[in-house]
Parts: structure tokens; sequence; C-alpha cells
């Protein structure tokens, strides 16, 4: 019960309060919006580990506690019972590429060819319902083939896509986005041939010299096709809503080029697009000129202040930057896509204009040269800009010392090690696989890690990122036994690394993150105690409810996800 107020009462007030038996005080309850109770609500605030209700104002946190003494000191306009589901802080991705989903959503889907001849024939039935449903098409699109799921995992190399597609020009993405399989149609509009070559990239021509798969910088001299502003902008409205239906409130885009970027300024301003979202500028020349001279982009719900670079390829692809050569090619170490210099030079100027560095490493060489090169530049003064190795799959462990020594945030995506557990022994070799995928050493360093998924390569399901981190695995099977079990996350590490370890590397960690007084209420309702269950009851783990800044923009008992108001 409140204590009676004085303080600002007259003696006329307070005898007319005493008259009519009112023992708190005249001056009316606080308000507010939201009472959300019985519910199991894990915060990762210490203040408050562990209530079972929480109150929203204006989009924020208010309060933490029992229900009853929250009535006793607000007024809520509405309340609702979660009916004892379990509430986290809404899922942050902390790599991902969300105008790629949106993309893929509308090119053909070929993650689930299972050969190549499967792939051509899922691409000449959704071109022909394409053709038919909007005439035909000039330039067909298809993305998420992957090699290493057809028999001899080899990649595609036969003359059937041109047979199929003799005029049209195709294009189709590897899964990892580090490869583009093309005919040769593509290769005669680009005049690309035996005589071309590209630093920091690899053509692997197809039979009779009737396509090609290029690989890593090779795949710029094929340009992207240009969507309209309209197309492109109901993609990414319609993205969203598959992405807060999947709990995420808060996104990192790992690249885009400054047409995207200022796109993606405008949907926001308007109101069009809710999810909070840092984005990394790409390295190109353009975007560089942009941002050193007008600086970061510093908007509520949208900002650019991080670049992303480019250390060398993948793994599925051969790509990605070794100490020593593949284990199935012995005569091929990787691809390093930017030289020393050129990283050094850009990091140094990066630096010095207060921009966060985000760098792609795979390989065990390409991360020992990123990891030498920030700890030269950053020296032993820290990381207050927050600068990160993206993926860091294999690295060495004299190496791993410098991520601790140096504050270095080690960016991973634990989906990979399940999707690539199939054929990275191949790739590696048994005692490079044991140094690789290695989240628990890694978390050791900082005792902080964040996750993301890198879709669209991978499933947006962050529950798929928190099962692979835990479990070491995404089916009722278990552990793949390629994976070394002991570099496992805890749950409660792997839902920091989803939540508060994210909003740290993008600077929000002050506003999000943690279900704390003061900060958005950004939340997630789950039917899981995801910090006390088991794989299989993971894997049956539905997302109930989404609330964005005190919204809820999504509840899985409607048709749709209700579409959110802009705060």
């Amino acid at each position: 019960m409140n204590a009676f107020r004085f303080r600002g009462v007259g003696m006329g007030a307070l005898l007319g309060c005493w008259l009519s038996g009112v023992l708190t005080s005249c001056e009316p309850e606080p308000t507010a919006d939201v009472l959300l109770f019985n519910g199991h609500f894990t915060t990762l605030d210490s203040l408050y580990p562990s209530v079972n209700a929480l109150a929203i104002s204006e989009g924020r946190i208010l309060a933490l506690g029992d229900p009853d003494e929250l009535r006793e000191q607000y007024r809520f306009a509405r309340e609702q019972d979660l009916e004892g589901q379990w509430v986290y802080p809404g899922f942050i991705d902390a790599h991902c590429h969300v105008v790629a989903f949106a993309k893929s959503l509308r090119t053909v889907d070929l993650t689930n060819a299972r050969s190549e001849v499967e792939a051509i024939e899922l691409l000449v039935q959704k071109v022909r319902e394409f053709d038919s449903a909007s005439g035909s098409i000039d330039v067909v699109e298809g993305w998420g083939w992957d090699n290493t799921r057809w028999p001899g995992g080899s990649l595609p190399v036969s003359e059937q896509l041109n047979t199929a597609f003799p005029h049209r020009e195709v294009r189709l993405r590897r899964v990892d986005g580090h490869a583009l399989w093309v005919n040769q149609a593509v290769l005669d509009r680009y005049e690309i041939g035996p005589g071309t070559v590209v630093e920091g990239g690899e053509i692997r021509w197809c039979t009779g010299g009737s396509g090609a798969v290029l690989i890593d910088r090779a795949q710029d001299l094929v340009p992207e096709v240009e969507w309209t502003v309209d197309a492109l902008s109901t993609a990414l409205i319609d993205a969203e809503q598959r992405l807060l239906a999947s709990g995420l409130t808060g996104l990192n885009d790992a690249g885009l080029d400054t047409a995207q970027l200022f796109l993606l300024r405008r949907l926001y301003r308007k109101g069009r697009l809710h999810i909070p979202l840092n984005a990394m500028a790409s390295d190109d020349s353009a975007s560089f000129a942009y941002f050193l001279e007008h600086g970061p982009i510093e908007e509520d719900r949208f900002r650019v202040r991080s670049f992303k670079f480019y250390a060398d390829g993948a793994l599925g692809s051969h790509g990605a930057l070794l100490l020593e050569p593949y284990t199935d090619r012995p005569e091929h170490q990787g691809l390093s896509l930017r030289r020393r210099a050129f990283l050094k030079t850009r990091f140094a100027q990066l630096k010095e204009a207060g921009f966060q560095v985000c760098t792609h490493a795979i390989g065990d060489s390409a991360n020992r040269q990123v990891l030498r090169l920030y700890a030269e530049l950053l020296g032993d003064g820290g990381n207050p800009r927050r600068w990160r190795i993206e993926h860091a799959q294999v690295v060495h462990p004299w190496d791993w010392a410098l991520f601790g020594k140096h504050r270095i945030l080690p960016s991973v995506q634990p989906t990979h090690a399940v999707s690539d557990a199939d054929w990275v022994l191949e790739r590696l070799g048994t005692e490079r696989l044991e140094r690789a995928y290695a989240y628990r050493s890694l978390w050791e360093q900082n005792k902080r890690l964040p996750l993301g998924t890198d879709f669209p390569i991978e499933s947006i399901d962050p529950l798929r990122t928190f099962r692979a981190a835990v479990f070491r695995s995404d089916s009722p099977e278990g552990r793949h036994p390629s994976l070394t079990a002991g570099e496992a996350l805890s749950p409660e590490q792997a839902l920091r690394g989803m939540t508060l370890d994210a909003a740290y590397a993008q600077y929000r960690d002050t506003q999000t993150g943690s279900l704390s007084v003061g900060k958005y209420a950004d939340l997630v309702v789950l039917d899981v105690d995801l910090l006390h269950c088991t794989l299989e009851e993971s894997l049956r783990t539905r997302v109930l409810q989404t609330w964005l800044r005190g919204v809820k923009a999504y509840d899985h008992r409607s048709a749709a996800p209700s579409k959110p108001t802009h705060q």
C-alpha cells in the first residue's frame, strides 16, 4: 500500500479524503499502458533475474515484479494474462542479410534440391509458373543450391543448365552467397571467357564452356539485377512480418551499398519498417567516400556506423583462406579477397572516423591476419568501437587469446556448424576440425559472444541458433559426431548471445537486450523453458508472441502478424 502523501495537499483536501474513507494518497496512481502477468520472465537483469509480471509505459519497461504490487502502484490501460508461458528479451540477429532475404522470397528457392539435375528441373518448373503468371521473364534468378548435399559434392559443371535455358540469362546464387552459377547467355553478355582473370576470385568452367561457376570476387563480373524501388520496398515489408513471427526484435545487416541503405532509411522514416536495424556499409569506394564525408547515420530505428569487409571466402566453395591446404584439394588454400595493405589503410581511416569495423574471416589464415591487423591498430587501448570478426569459423588455438587481449568480438552463427557438419571433415581433416566452430573457447575470451543466423544462407529462425549453440544439433538424432561437444554453449550463454551480447555488438545494449527498467519493451513469449529444456523439447518450441517497443507485433493466434505502430 502506498504511503499517505502530505506534500502539496491542502487541509481541505485532506479532510475530504478522510471523510470519504480514503486511506491512500489523494493523488491519482500513475498510469501505465500494459501489465503482462502470469508469465515466467527471464530478464537477464541481475536486479530482477526472475519475475512474473512486467509493466510497460510509452514503449519502455516501467517496472518488474509481482502483479499485485504493480497494480497497487499503477493504473493500467489494459492487462494480459500470459497463461504461464515463458518470456525472454526479444531476439536480436547479430549477423544477417535482410535485403537479400527479402529478395530471396521472390527468386527460385533451390535449397531443397538434392542434385544438379533436380535443381535444374525445379528451376524449369518455377520459370514456367512465372511465365504463365506474368509473361516471359528476361533474367531467371535462383538461390540456395548447395553442392555439398549432392552426390559427389562437386560444383555444377554439366551442360544441362545451358540446354534448359539456351537464350535467357540464368543466375543462381549458392547458399553461402560466395558462388554464382551462370549459363552461357550471362557469360556472353558480360564478355567472360577463358582469358578472364579475377584477383580474389576463381572461375570454374562447365563442360564445353557452356556456363560457369563464379566464386567470390569473380561474382563481381556480373552486376546485380536491378530491382525497382517499389518492388524492393514491398519485399522488405513482407519480409519483416516473417521476422517478427520468428521472435526477432533487432537486426544487423552485414553489408549493404548506399542505394540500399538510403532506401531502408526512407522506409524507416516513413514508418513502413519497424524492427530496429543496424546496417553495415559495404566496403565499396562509393560507400566509403560518402560515410567518411558525412559520418554515421544515427536515427531511432535505423543506424549505419559500421563497415563490412571480406578477408576470404567460404568453406563450402573452397574459398576460406587456410594456413594449410584443403584436405580434399591439396593444391589449394583458399582465396584472399583483400590485400593486407588495402585493409590496413581502410581500417586506420575508419578508426580515426569513429566507425566500427566488421570483417568476414572464416579460415584460420584469414582470422590470424585480421586479428593481428586489428591488434596492431587497436593497440593496448581496448576496443571502444567494438570491432568484430564475422564468422570466425576456423581459428588456430594460438590466436584465440587475441580476441580477449584486444577485446575483439567474434560474431558467430552456430547453425553453420550444424549445416556444415556432413562435409566439413572432408575440407579440414580431423585435426583442424577440432579447432573449428569453437564457440565455448571464443566465449571464454570476452565472456561475450554475439550470435546470428546469416540468413538467408540459413533459416531466419533464432531457435535454430539456440539449438545449434547448445545441443550442436537441429535434429532429434542429437549432436553430429564431427562437432566437438565441449565447444557447445550453456543455455544462458546462448540466450545472452541472441539478446544482450548481440545488442552490445551493435551499440544498443543500453536500450534493449535484457528486460530491464528503462529499456524498450522488446520481448518474445515462448511455450518452452529454454534454460532447462531438452533437445526434443526445443525442437517443439513455438513463438507465441513478439512485442516490439511495447506493442504486440505478432500473435500466433492471429491469422497474420499485427502491424506495429511507429513510436
